[in-house]
């Protein structure tokens, strides 16, 4: 006997099938399992099931346009032609007309316990902890083996190389399910994750439903620290999406929400380290024009204060100029009329003194002799003393003249040189002018420069 080729056997299959009138325009009920909409094409793929068995179902977007929306673990009916598909042998009911009858079992589950613990708050957004934007470890609690990981893990370090990622395998199927996610969520705690990443591929109802166990619900509440889900496709909607911290559409957007993109960060990093850059260099823009203006006032203030000395310099020299000569010369009149004074004074003196001493001589020669010694010796000390005291006075006289010769000999060399540097006096009156208020029209002014003198009327 000739074997058949796959071909020829699965188009005989596909023949026997779609030409048996049993199954052309045939009806079947059950629950909604593995609904997928395709938002391209508009077509709708869903398996039927019921308790020991289930079927593929293809709805086209032409039949889909007019049928009413079903979702996971609602009862229907549909009727259609059941067809094979050859690329992968397997044969399917292409559904014609739909129509709703009610919840299935676990769907209504669903809706019970969603209905109930959202009444008791768990789903508010008050109890929403806030996503790190830059976490520094994310525990990824799914299937070593699923697709899940790959497309997790992937994301993760393409979008931010250096985040530390630790997989804590966990059962997201099964009986085991439920129990082995609160314990991988009470690991990561003590991990000290900042960040969890709840997640599975996509499946049925029945494949999704340790998602929807009250006991792992409490659990994803009670943890501390921020939980993002990504279970399964975007159309699958678990208890577990609605109390975690953030809801994402599947693995790959739950890893894409966990962290931030790296060329988003060198962008950020870019951009402030330019506006750093700026604030900075205008920040010393306005340091130093601050600087240079303390500068100029400094020099400014030092430089009025050294013209303002060496004016106040200058014009003391003038007045001392004026009145020390005639303090000198007063000295010498009152030193001359002293010495007149003396000269004049002193014989008259000692001539009293003579002629007192010749009438004590004479009243006492006899029974005084002595006495009239002693006062002999008394009158020499006095000549003697009073012509040291005299020759005394007009030394210091002299020595005081001899300063205030040698101090304006001093001052007219000073005054000499502080000329020799350029600078002159304005004089009016033979008085300093330092004030442009003390002048008007006509007044007659005189400049003292180093090597003369020039007179000049105002105008």
């Amino acid at each position: 006997m000739t074997p058949y080729s796959v071909t020829d056997l699965t188009l005989y299959l596909k023949q026997l099938l779609e030409t048996n009138s049993v199954l052309r325009n045939t009806s079947v009920t059950g629950e909604v399992s593995n609904l997928t909409y395709n938002g391209q094409s508009g077509h709708v793929y869903f398996s039927l099931k019921d308790k020991d068995a289930q079927i593929n179902c293809t709805m086209f977007r032409s039949v889909a346009i007019d049928a009413p929306k079903i979702v996971h673990g609602e009862k229907i009916i549909v009727t259609g032609n059941i067809e094979v598909y050859p690329p992968s042998g397997r044969y399917q009911l292409n559904v014609k007309a739909l129509q709703k009858t009610g919840l299935g079992d676990l769907y209504q589950q669903f809706v019970a316990l969603k209905d109930r613990l959202q009444k008791e708050g768990l789903f508010d957004a008050k109890h929403k902890k806030p996503i790190p934007k830059v976490p520094h470890k994310i525990c990824v609690l799914t299937s070593p083996t699923g697709a899940a990981i790959q497309d997790i893990f992937n994301t993760l370090r393409n979008r931010f190389p250096p985040i530390k990622v630790t997989l804590i395998p966990t059962i997201v199927q099964g009986e085991q399910g439920k129990v082995s996610i609160i314990q991988s969520l009470v690991k990561a705690e003590k991990l000290g994750a900042d960040t969890i990443i709840l997640g599975r591929g996509g499946g049925s109802i029945e494949d999704l439903w340790n998602f929807n166990e009250e006991m792992v619900v409490r659990a994803i509440f009670a943890c501390n620290i921020p939980i993002i889900t990504g279970i399964g496709h975007e159309s699958d909607y678990t208890i577990a999406d609605f109390v975690a911290d953030f809801r994402a559409e599947t693995p790959t957007a739950a890893a894409v929400k966990a962290v931030p993109d790296k060329k988003t960060i060198l962008n950020y990093l870019n951009d402030q380290s330019q506006k750093i850059t700026q604030s900075i260099r205008y920040l010393i823009q306005i340091k130093q024009q601050l600087l240079d203006n303390y500068h100029t006032q400094l020099q400014q203030s030092l430089w009025q204060g050294v013209q303002q000395k060496q004016h106040e310099v200058a014009k003391l020299q003038v007045q001392l100029r004026q009145i020390l000569p005639q303090k000198i010369q007063a000295f010498r009149f009152e030193l001359s009329k002293m010495e007149t004074d003396l000269q004049q004074i002193l014989p008259k003196k000692i001539q009293v003194f003579r002629f007192e001493l010749s009438k004590m001589e004479m009243s006492l020669q006899k029974n005084m002799l002595s006495t009239i010694q002693d006062k002999k010796y008394i009158l020499t000390n006095l000549e003697q003393q009073l012509g040291v005291e005299m020759e005394n006075m007009l030394q210091n006289r002299r020595h005081s003249l001899q300063m205030l010769d040698t101090q304006l000999q001093a001052f007219h060399q000073s005054h000499t040189q502080i000329l020799e540097k350029g600078y002159t006096l304005t004089l009016k009156d033979g008085k300093i002018i330092d004030s442009e208020k003390e002048l008007h029209a006509g007044d007659v002014i005189e400049t003292v420069l180093k090597d003369g003198r020039i007179k000049s009327v105002v105008s």
